[in-house]
């Protein structure tokens, strides 16, 4: 019992996610940061979302971050995985070198 106690505690206050960017649209995904009180950062979702467009070659641009606040679901990131070759308002950089 003390252990079902425990798992539940770590569930409310650490959060829970899987971090798999659901399509949303053309080369633009949407991570979900978790349940619980703290959900997760920007930082881990960014990192987890930067990853997954490296492992298509491209680069992660942030198109909204919504972060968790009380009454709210989850916090969520979207991003698009975009080259240099795009338009600069999608380049991480936005077009300044």
């Amino acid at each position: 019992m003390r252990i079902i106690a425990v798992c539940i505690l770590a569930l409310m206050l650490g959060g829970c996610s899987t971090f798999d960017p659901v399509p949303t649209g053309q080369n633009t995904y949407l991570i979900e940061g978790g349940v619980g009180l703290t959900g997760a950062t920007f930082s881990v979702m960014a990192s987890h979302a930067n990853e997954f467009c490296q492992k298509k070659g491209l680069q992660m641009t942030v198109m909204q971050w919504s972060p968790w606040v009380p009454g709210s679901e989850t916090p969520k990131l979207q991003f698009s995985c975009t080259t240099e070759a795009e338009p600069a308002h999608l380049r991480p950089d936005r077009g300044v070198n």
